[in-house]
């Protein structure tokens, strides 16, 4: 039975806002940088060296940024190797980046690669989001859009923002079909309920020019307001001309 227009499109809707994973680190910067005391980094200590190894991911964090104990980042990634070892995803991820960015003279991207792959396994979301733009852009790997989409999509599941905009850019760029587009939108909507303004554009174009889909106003007042909202001024114009 083939759905009314308006019907399709809240059915995509609903479908994008029934999220039931729950992301495995709580969203913002990667480190930590305000709230700890020093009896927070004393209790952190002790719990890391006494075999709560969990803990000495945290405690890392505080040292790279220097947040209430002097900065040190040498002692921070030998903490995220310390957890690592017992697969803390974060700490993997973290110990990952450090050698991405050749921190402390770090050295070895295969071992960069290593590390965030098995961050992402663990389901570190951002491990995903991050093999997935080196494998798209080729960076310290060999260009694989199929790989890039595959660890987008791994991430976007676990709603990544970001990931989900980046793999809407490439389901876009894929498609010229209605249901290619249509998980497109899908992903656009996850990355603008989570505030990326250009997610918000696109999504509002796809039913605001009526191609492929069909053209529905109302939804696409609905992505360029939000989009407006958040400072995209295209998105401003747009829903300018719809009203």
């Amino acid at each position: 039975m083939k759905l009314p227009k308006i019907a399709l499109a809240f059915a995509v809707l609903i479908v994008a806002g029934c999220e039931t994973v729950t992301p495995s680190n709580p969203r913002g910067t990667v480190y930590q940088s305000s709230g700890p005391t020093e009896n927070d980094i004393i209790n952190l200590e002790n719990k890391c060296y006494s075999g709560e190894t969990y803990y000495c991911n945290a405690l890392a964090n505080y040292y790279y940024v220097g947040a209430a104990t002097p900065q040190n980042k040498s002692r921070a990634i030998d903490l995220w190797r310390k957890a690592c070892n017992i697969n803390v995803a974060e700490a993997c991820f973290n110990l990952g980046k450090a050698y991405l960015n050749r921190e402390e003279g770090l050295r070895g991207n295969k071992t960069a690669i290593k590390l965030l792959t098995k961050a992402c396994d663990k389901r570190e979301r951002r491990a995903c989001t991050q093999l997935g733009e080196l494998h798209e852009k080729g960076k310290i790997v060999s260009r694989n859009r199929n790989k890039a989409y595959a660890y987008y999509s791994t991430a976007c599941d676990m709603v990544d923002e970001k990931a989900c905009h980046r793999l809407g850019l490439m389901q876009e760029s894929r498609s010229s079909d209605r249901s290619g587009i249509l998980k497109a939108v899908v992903s656009y909507e996850k990355a603008c309920r989570f505030d990326i303004a250009e997610s918000c554009l696109r999504a509002g174009n796809i039913y605001s020019t009526g191609k492929i889909v069909s053209k529905i106003p109302k939804v696409a007042s609905k992505f360029y307001d939000k989009g407006c909202n958040l400072g995209n001024k295209e998105s401003c114009k747009k829903l300018g001309r719809l009203r």
